[in-house]
């Protein structure tokens, strides 16, 4: 094909959009498309078990969690902003209520959905890149960057006991 022969292809803007599709037969299927209001980029998404809630965190270092209502096509009201660095990765419950999150601050926390409110921490290991809940949901497994603190030490695994905070064991 010569040069002349092609025609210009007209680009339309991107804009961002999200979709869940529900496989079952039952389900309407959903749709729908937002705007993010971030200048950082997303960095990962989780969506809870009963589709109501989609939870973002953002590129960047202040750490930013939003949760998008799916219902409602908004995002919660809270902040979810405890962390002081970058969320990695989260884990949300089966209830749908709470979001474990693993940050670059070295922090694992526990944020309720609803209230934007955060239990608890575990913390003092390095850099934290991802956390796992159990099926039962009694224990949290996570990662860490231990190198960060210690040159000598090896990048770790762990498992905490959800009901105490304690840490069971150390994969390495």
């Amino acid at each position: 094909m010569k040069k002349q022969d092609r025609l210009p292809v007209k680009r339309e803007p991107f804009t961002p959009s999200a979709e869940v599709k529900n496989t079952h037969k039952s389900a309407p299927e959903l749709k729908h498309r937002f705007k993010s209001i971030f200048t950082d980029g997303i960095r990962s998404v989780g969506v809870s078990d009963d589709d109501k809630f989609l939870v973002i965190t953002f590129e960047g270092a202040q750490g930013w969690i939003k949760v998008l209502d799916l219902d409602r096509l908004e995002f919660m009201p809270h902040d979810y902003s405890s962390h002081t660095e970058s969320v990695r990765l989260t884990s949300i419950s089966k209830d749908c209520r709470t979001v474990y999150t693993a940050s670059w601050d070295c922090t694992f926390r526990r944020f309720d959905i609803l209230n934007g409110s955060f239990d608890w921490i575990l913390r003092g290991y390095g850099r934290s890149p991802s956390c796992f809940l159990d099926p039962r949901e009694k224990l949290l497994f996570t990662a860490s960057y231990d190198q960060d603190f210690d040159l000598s030490a090896r990048n770790n695994g762990r498992c905490w006991d959800i009901a105490t905070g304690e840490e069971i064991n150390v994969y390495r």
